[in-house]
């Protein structure tokens, strides 16, 4: 549809059929063009209004599909289950409208494959949308829980992506494995990364030529190298400076090892965690530390991973951990970080204790419990942090199918907690 007709409310039917049997001419409100974009803005999110939108006019088409592109979400599957090609999809639109490529401002891709033929056909595909989409400031690569190896993009696909991130703002890898750290030399304009279940190719030589220096926002979560002797990102982080002296918020998980005969994490990397985060002393607001979600992680001298009266701008903060060791569930970690770490007098918007217990831990009989411990934790959270702090919540996280008696068990240990609404099992 090319033309649009808007009545006034106050014009008569018949007025109006009228202009449009005599016109060819479009009866439209004599609006400026901000103001119609305006109108269309209002939509944002909403798919199928917007697609309405564009099907309107050559106006409302133009502004409506610069919302519907803005994001876009582009990959190749040969699985039985998921043939889709959406790659080749949006090359067909990019081809038919080329102004298009102008809107992207978030690309994510994905790539799931059965064979090495396979990739050879997405990754030409993917390449070159990479490379057609010059607004792209915000990059999105991997899917939740489906790992990919970047070493097997061909050599096109690996340039095309390194050549993008020398305009990125925003960078996030999803379920990954062999990263090159040299990506690191082309994040000159980043401001937030994510890393999520991350691999990065271990190469000692590496050396970062020029420091991403402008990262505010950086989330960490479950991140290492190839060597199976290291295993270590952290270090690497802090040596190169990336992210430090300049972070508004982190996330990070320290849940790098699963238990065995080698320590869950390694002393050095919980030092550098420990530098990072003092590097940004004086800029963090927020901060979420994970220790461990398979033992507590209990630092020499009873240290704390992160002591908040070293961070005066830190607004919300966030605590996780397990509450239990050798089928003993203990929070005496957990009083100990909280009555060293958080100062008096200080007041937070936000702030939020995630304590994990494993499946295999019954809480039926009372020996299994620590009742001094949970009494002792209780008051902390009463006397020290419920005072200053605007919003508090405890997050339990039972791995276990069926719950059974364990909240009715926690409930009763922390009496004032649990009627205060505190507590929450998930």
């Amino acid at each position: 549809m090319d033309t649009i007709t808007l009545r006034s409310q106050h014009e008569s039917p018949a007025r109006t059929r009228t202009n449009v049997k005599n016109t060819t001419t479009r009866v439209t409100p004599n609006f400026p063009v901000e103001l119609h974009k305006l109108i269309v803005d209002e939509l944002e999110g909403d798919k199928k209004a917007l697609e309405q939108c564009a099907l309107t006019c050559k106006l409302y088409r133009n502004l409506a599909q610069k919302l519907l592109f803005k994001s876009v979400l582009v990959g190749f599957s040969t699985f039985a289950w998921d043939k889709s090609e959406t790659a080749d999809k949006f090359l067909d639109i990019l081809r038919a409208s080329p102004q298009i490529a102008d809107y992207v401002q978030r690309l994510q891709i994905y790539q799931y494959r059965e064979s090495r033929m396979d990739m050879i056909q997405s990754d030409k595909s993917l390449s070159t949308i990479v490379r057609a989409l010059p607004n792209v400031v915000d990059l999105v690569l991997g899917e939740d829980e489906m790992f990919y190896e970047f070493p097997r993009m061909s050599p096109e696909m690996q340039s095309a992506i390194m050549d993008k991130c020398q305009s990125l703002l925003s960078l996030t890898v999803r379920f990954m494995y062999g990263i090159p750290l040299k990506i690191f030399n082309h994040l000159q304009r980043l401001e937030t990364l994510t890393l999520d279940n991350t691999t990065f190719a271990d190469d000692p030589s590496v050396q970062i030529a020029q420091t991403p220096s402008k990262i505010k926002h950086m989330t960490l979560d479950v991140v290492c190298t190839q060597s199976p002797e290291t295993q270590s990102f952290f270090p690497f982080l802090v040596e190169q400076g990336i992210g430090m002296g300049n972070l508004e918020s982190l996330t990070v998980d320290m849940t790098q090892r699963s238990a065995g005969s080698r320590p869950l994490f390694p002393p050095r990397d919980v030092q550098a965690i420990r530098n990072l985060i003092r590097s940004s002393a004086g800029s963090l607001k927020v901060l979420q530390v994970t220790t461990s979600w398979q033992a507590p992680v209990i630092l020499p001298d009873n240290e704390p991973v992160f002591d908040l009266s070293e961070l005066p701008l830190l607004e919300e903060w966030s605590l996780c951990g397990a509450a239990y060791n050798r089928d003993r569930v203990s929070l005496g970690w957990v009083s100990t970080h909280l009555q060293t770490a958080i100062p008096a007098n200080r007041r937070y918007k936000r702030a939020e204790l995630r304590l994990v217990i494993a499946d295999h831990v019954k809480l039926v009989e009372g020996d299994q419990m620590d009742p001094e411990g949970f009494k002792y934790f209780e008051k902390v959270i009463v006397d020290k942090i419920l005072p200053q702090t605007g919003s508090f919540s405890i997050d339990f996280l039972i791995w276990e199918d069926d719950q059974g008696p364990i909240p009715k068990q926690i409930q009763k240990y922390l009496p004032t907690l649990h009627a205060l609404h505190l507590l929450h099992f998930s």
